[in-house]
């Protein structure tokens, strides 16, 4: 198996996003780890990630925002003694921003909203599993979160109160990890689930209405372990990537791709990847109509962020590297109104635990197709990987009406603190100060207290990647918390979507 690495060199011509100029920025305050989520609106784009260097708990949500010229208009964590957790975040028609995710501090699902400022508009608790989308619909919101190895909708009100629960009537064990709305179509949720057909883990989808019923639900996958990250919807059809063990090789860990038509029939599937392991965490349609999958590559030396383009037939296009001196890698994509995407994920990691996740950088860029990243402290390859087309095993079900369950609401008030002066731009470079003001104030008590932090970046540009060797071990991780947890994969039950980025494959 035979891989072509040729670096690319392109001049930059402008700076700002809404010219269409590619753009990199990276954390600077001690403690940033990973962006997990990321959405685009009219006037701003907003990151979701998680960090142990806030100062509030032990992991904590941050957001940040970056206006259309890629400037960070503001940036807060948002937490408690726990770890929280953050899954999805999406940018609404007012500059809002809806968030969901989990919460040690406060015992369940959490979802919350705030201001086009980054101010805490209200915040609700569940007691369920990690809520792993919420979505404007309607006058209200959906919900997706688990219960009973099942997956669990919830309907809600505009302000978090929940008007309905349903569980999804499904003969499997799933594990939910996404859902989509297409208006005048339905609501499409995606996860993992414990196949029938296979007798192994296989990606899942279902088709089901407002009141949790499933219209039908269809698994693909082969005799190995087949992990779904991300879901996406388009007027033509549904794309679903994620990994495959199809060679049965504990060790060749390969992207996998699957294309259906909008009542999941299956279109097509492709298998990409090189020696090493390699898998997409998140797709996205790009204003072209081509797809952009995003993720990671262990194929070379250096475990670098991997970007791949696709047309919605599945032929493939280029394929990106990009990344630094440790693992590097694309968490999730959303496309810009303006054309082109916005990617994030992490920089200079030690691994994708949440023990070495801690040490890394925020990463966030930008990106059009043609365009490519130069006077950067960064490398940008170009690397070409086999690709094969695959027949994946599939199952179909009508699947039944949904089970309603009585699920409560209660309010959860979070610590919120302002960061200041933490991003540093690596492309084009800039040696910003990087102190650090933060700002803490808690809304229980109305106190604000000032830290200020320093920070030394030390900018080297290079004529060629660093390349290190990274072996990382499998681990579990559980919170500090011993009534909310997360586990590893051996419990398909207890899986996450953020204990599955945290989560590389058992050995």
């Amino acid at each position: 198996m035979k891989a072509r690495l040729l670096i690319l060199l392109f001049l930059l011509s402008t700076v700002g996003l809404a010219q269409g100029a590619p753009v990199m920025v990276k954390g600077t305050t001690p403690g940033l780890s990973s962006f997990i989520a990321v959405d685009a609106g009219q006037n701003a784009i907003v990151a979701a990630g998680i960090s142990n260097g806030t100062g509030i708990g032990d992991f904590d949500i941050v957001l940040v925002a970056l206006s259309a010229e890629g400037k960070v208009l503001w940036e807060k964590a948002y937490g408690d003694t726990g770890r929280d957790l953050v899954s999805s975040v999406k940018v609404l028609p007012d500059g809002s921003v809806l968030v969901a995710g989990g919460s040690a501090s406060f015992n369940g699902g959490w979802i919350f909203l705030v201001d086009k400022n980054g101010n805490l508009v209200w915040s609700k608790v569940y007691p369920t599993g990690m809520i792993y989308s919420a979505l404007p619909y309607g006058d209200g919101i959906l919900a997706l979160s688990s219960a009973n190895e099942k997956p669990l909708l919830l309907k809600l009100a505009s302000k978090g109160l929940v008007e309905h629960a349903y569980l999804l009537n499904t003969s499997l064990n799933v594990v939910p990890v996404s859902m989509e709305i297409l208006p005048g179509q339905g609501i499409y949720i995606a996860g993992i689930a414990n196949s029938s057909s296979t007798s192994s883990l296989d990606f899942w989808l279902a088709k089901v209405d407002e009141s949790g019923s499933i219209l039908w639900e269809r698994t693909y996958g082969f005799e190995g372990m087949d992990m779904l990250y991300d879901i996406e919807l388009d007027g033509r059809g549904i794309t679903l990537v994620g990994y495959t063990t199809f060679f049965n090789n504990e060790t060749n860990v390969n992207l996998f791709v699957v294309r259906t038509d909008l009542n999941g029939r299956l279109l097509w599937a492709r298998i990409v990847g090189g020696p090493g392991e390699d898998w997409a965490n998140a797709v996205s349609l790009l204003p072209s109509g081509k797809l952009a999958l995003g993720g990671i590559t262990y194929s070379i030396p250096n475990p670098q962020a991997w970007l791949l383009f696709m047309d919605i037939y599945g032929t493939t296009g280029e394929s990106l590297l990009i990344g630094s001196e440790g693992v590097d890698w694309i968490r999730s994509l959303a496309p810009l109104p303006s054309g082109g995407m916005v990617f994030v994920g992490s920089l200079n990691g030690t691994g994708l635990e949440t023990g070495s996740i801690g040490g890394s950088s925020f990463f966030l860029g930008t990106f059009r197709e043609g365009e490519s990243f130069a006077g950067c402290h960064v490398s940008v390859h170009r690397l070409d990987f086999p690709v094969e087309g695959a027949t994946p095993v599939t199952w179909v079900s009508s699947g039944g009406k949904a089970i309603p369950v009585s699920v409560s609401a209660r309010d959860a008030v979070p610590k919120v603190k302002t960061i200041t002066g933490g991003f540093e731009a690596l492309c084009p470079l800039e040696n910003p100060d990087t102190t650090s003001t933060m700002t803490t104030t808690s809304h229980t008590t109305g106190t604000t207290t000032t830290k200020t932090t320093t920070a030394t970046t030390t900018t080297t540009t290079t004529g060629s990647a660093t390349t290190t060797t990274s072996t990382i071990p499998s681990t579990t991780t559980t919170s500090k918390n011993d009534g909310w947890k997360l586990c590893g994969p051996g419990l398909l039950v207890a899986l996450s979507l953020s204990a599955l980025l945290f989560w590389r494959k058992s050995r």
